[in-house]
């Protein structure tokens, strides 16, 4: 596992509980001022991580995924150093669930991203496919692969593949 990815989630996983807890104490507080009344639509899930995204960034990611419905939309933030050259990408991937519900289940879905890589403009645009699922609650897990074209200056690929070494492998905490 690269030390960056694995710092980021060591981070992640000490601040999960606190940031949890205010949470809950918020909601809690919220839930008797309002008598309890039910806001179907007012599905405010979302959750923070990282993302094995080498293939499609260039390298891990930070990433955020926002619920809708029991789909989920994952945009990612990669910024790295290369042999002193700075890289950075951006993009994101909409996960439809096509099995299961949006804590376990399968998606499939179209992504993107866009940055530079040693010095040189690049992107890709993908297909995701992939399971994700819940532990505990709050801890996220997903792994994504699927074709991919991407392109730098002088070379265009296309790709069927993981998102990265580890399957694309995505952990994040669910607020």
């Amino acid at each position: 596992m690269h030390s960056s990815l694995f710092f980021a989630l060591c981070l992640l996983l000490s601040a999960a509980p606190a940031l949890a807890d205010s949470k809950h104490a918020a909601a809690d507080t919220a839930h008797h001022a309002s008598a309890a009344v039910e806001h179907p639509h007012s599905d405010t899930t979302w959750a923070l991580g990282v993302a094995d995204t080498q293939t499609i960034t260039g390298g891990e990611s930070a990433t955020a995924l926002f619920a809708v419905g029991e789909n989920w939309v994952q945009p990612y933030l990669g910024l790295y150093q290369t042999k002193g050259a700075f890289s950075f990408a951006v993009g994101g991937a909409y996960k439809l669930t096509v099995a299961g519900k949006r804590t376990t289940g399968f998606h499939v879905g179209p992504g993107f991203a866009v940055g530079t890589q040693a010095d040189d403009f690049a992107f890709s645009i993908f297909g995701a496919a992939g399971g994700h699922f819940t532990f505990n609650d709050h801890l996220f897990f997903s792994v994504d692969a699927g074709p991919m074209i991407t392109h730098t200056k002088n070379n265009t690929n296309f790709l069927i593949r993981g998102f990265g070494p580890m399957l694309g492998l995505t952990i994040a905490y669910i607020f």
